[in-house]
């Protein structure tokens, strides 16, 4: 039995040997190891925030927007995984929000020091030798 025209992917998709599939195989193949590396490392950052946030937490919100964090990060990789996960705009968005809300939770509960403006150092240092709080 002949194929039919149908069956030939090539026809509506003539790049389909040349374009992988997974995303996260695209990416490495188009960015090349380091620059891959790079990249992902930005979700380890936002688990590792997340779950140093969940550790420190003392309100029960804290605990949730953490363990928030890191199922979005779990489900953007498996959305990587698949088909068109990143190009997809809801995908960069969730992944970004969850970036941002790990980061700014870990300076509320204090897994991540905040740092001090140079022009407030003098004043918290003084303050300091005396004893007071600013």
């Amino acid at each position: 039995m002949p194929y039919s025209t149908n069956d030939d992917l090539s026809v509506l998709y003539p790049e389909y040997r040349a374009w992988p599939r997974n995303s996260v195989l695209g990416l490495l193949l188009f960015s090349g190891v380091i620059a891959f590396t790079a990249l992902w490392a930005l979700y380890a950052v936002t688990v590792f925030l997340a779950v140093r946030s969940h550790g420190l937490a003392q309100v029960p919100e804290h605990r949730v927007a953490a363990l928030t964090c890191v199922a979005a990060v779990i489900s953007c990789t498996v959305a990587a995984y698949g088909y068109t996960g990143p190009n997809l705009i809801p995908y960069r968005v969730f992944w970004g929000l969850a970036a941002a809300v790990a980061g700014q939770l870990a300076v509320e509960t204090g897994a991540w020091p905040r740092v001090v403006r140079w022009a407030d150092r003098d004043r918290l240092g003084t303050a300091a030798q005396r004893g007071t709080t600013p």
